[in-house]
């Protein structure tokens, strides 16, 4: 009889874990759909009144609009609704459009309910502009027609971005579609290469499942990532390379857009070694993990579940953002593997956000101003805070907390971060957008017991610019330049989409 080696044991028993979880995840995936409807039932989409619109006669006269506010006609408001025009209308279906409509054929209108229905159009990001108008029907005072324009973004597109942020460079390509067949499923397939290391991600989510305002995503990923341990002066003394296999659930519940909640569960495999890392760190003699007692963070399985609520939104108009949310979250890791079983926690989370656009009659019509604030808190269940494992503390740096610092500079089991950024453009066309950005960060950690001392972190300020084609769904390049005031030194980033 052959008898496996203990590592070949170890390992067979560590992969029928991960089945395990994932035929587990799998079935559960298959149930939220079945549950949503059971407990929210069919949602009725607009469809009818498209159509109808499709049939009646003259369309109403030149579109009226206002890019932060809708100026409708008040006489017009509360009369019957007798039709409704859709223009521009390419590749999106008309039930895309319909289904965020709050106002149906033969009803009165209320221009309250139109206002509502322009945003929820905008907000979906797949149109650069969304118009509307409204006119008496010739030989009925007491009945309206109503015409939407809108003007599609291109939403097929490979996906290749490159950019350098907290010392780390990263390289990401593959091709991604948020209007799906026209029906507005959102598709990503990418690779992504991070300070040396290759990982693969792939997401499919329905904004709308089953019609309703109930937002479905899953998402694979197989990811490597090296993580640092900074000291006092700014230099690496201790790292790890991590890789994870990790499954993704998440549901949300968008039907009162000012009061929105979700579920989100991951399920994760964890590996650790040194083997991506430069020689230096592969070294005891350059690496303190490798030479304090505890060595390396341990492998295992987590399960990690996070429920989440947020009050209100911010609402977008073309590159344009304004208003805010606040929002809360509550997250468990729990540990499948007994060799990491006394490092489960607790997480708690506040953020919000807030953007104001600048007002018109001052030739500041797109300065956008935007604020960003994190607060995080860990616990672990075993009381002692270092019993947290190393790979789920807060991580505060350059790519994607505080610009010109080391990424992962300042770790701890506490967390407070802010962002605040002033966008104006210089040139505003239809094609081609060229905007201006001065910033302020600010991040903090502590690692240990919640207290007022302790703290540390640092700022920056800097400046940046934005390249945003405003006909390809969200397209941005961005360049910024920061002083990290705790370094004195100046690190440039760059890379797509806005820093938040």
């Amino acid at each position: 009889m052959v008898v496996a080696p203990p590592r070949f044991r170890q390992t067979a028993a560590m992969v029928a874990r991960t089945t395990w979880l994932t035929r587990a995840l799998t079935r559960l995936a298959t149930a939220v759909p079945l549950l949503t409807l059971a407990l929210l039932g069919p949602s009725v989409a607009h469809a009818v009144t498209v159509q109808q619109a499709e049939k009646s006669t003259s369309p109403p006269s030149k579109v009226r609009t206002d890019r932060q506010h809708l100026r409708l006609p008040v006489a017009l408001c509360d009369q019957r609704l007798a039709a409704v025009h859709l223009q521009g209308l390419q590749r999106t279906h008309r039930r895309v459009v319909a289904r965020e409509l709050l106002f149906r054929v033969g009803a009165p209108l209320s221009c309250a309910a139109v206002r509502e229905s322009v945003q929820r159009l905008r907000n979906l990001g797949l149109f650069r502009r969304v118009d509307v108008a409204l006119a008496r029907v010739p030989g009925d005072d007491r009945a309206v027609a109503l015409t939407l324009s809108v003007d599609e973004k291109w939403t097929l597109l490979p996906i290749f971005s490159t950019g350098r942020g907290g010392g780390r460079l990263y390289l990401l390509a593959g091709a991604q579609d948020v209007n799906l067949a026209g029906r507005a499923l959102q598709l990503q397939a990418y690779w992504y290469l991070l300070a040396g290391t290759h990982s693969a991600v792939m997401s499919l989510a329905d904004p709308r499942l089953a019609h309703t305002r109930v937002r479905l995503e899953g998402a694979v990923e197989h990811g490597n990532r090296n993580r640092y341990l900074y000291g006092s002066n700014a230099a690496p003394t201790a790292a790890w390379s991590r890789h994870r296999e990790r499954l993704t659930l998440a549901l949300s519940d968008l039907r009162q857009p000012q009061r929105t909640w979700g579920l989100t569960v991951h399920g994760l495999w964890d590996r650790f070694s040194t083997r991506l890392l430069t020689p230096q760190f592969q070294r005891p003699s350059g690496n303190a993990l490798l030479s304090a007692t505890d060595g390396l963070p341990a492998d295992g399985l987590w399960l990690l579940p996070s429920l989440w609520v947020r009050l209100g939104r911010i609402d977008r108009d073309d590159y344009l953002e304004q208003r805010g949310y606040v929002s809360a979250a509550v997250s468990l890791g729990a540990p499948l593997t007994a060799a990491i079983r006394g490092s489960a926690w607790t997480r708690l989370t506040l953020s919000g956000k807030w953007a104001w656009i600048g007002p018109s009659r001052l030739h500041l019509a797109r300065l956008n101003l935007i604020g960003h604030v994190r607060l995080g808190t860990q616990r672990s269940l075993s009381g002692d805070p270092a019993a947290v494992h190393p790979e789920h503390r807060f991580y505060v740096g350059g790519l994607s907390a505080v610009r010109g610092y080391w990424e992962g500079r300042f770790v701890g089991e506490h967390m407070a971060v802010a962002n605040l950024e002033a966008r104006l453009p210089s040139w505003h066309g239809r094609t081609v957008v060229l905007q201006h950005v001065v910033f302020v960060d600010t991040g903090w950690v502590l690692a240990g017991p919640l207290s007022r001392a302790g703290w540390r972190g640092g700022g920056s300020v800097g400046a940046g610019l934005r390249i945003i084609l405003p006909l390809i769904a969200h397209f941005v390049a961005r360049l910024d330049v920061a002083w990290a005031v705790a370094d004195g030194d100046w690190r440039v980033s760059f890379g797509s989409q806005q820093f938040f």
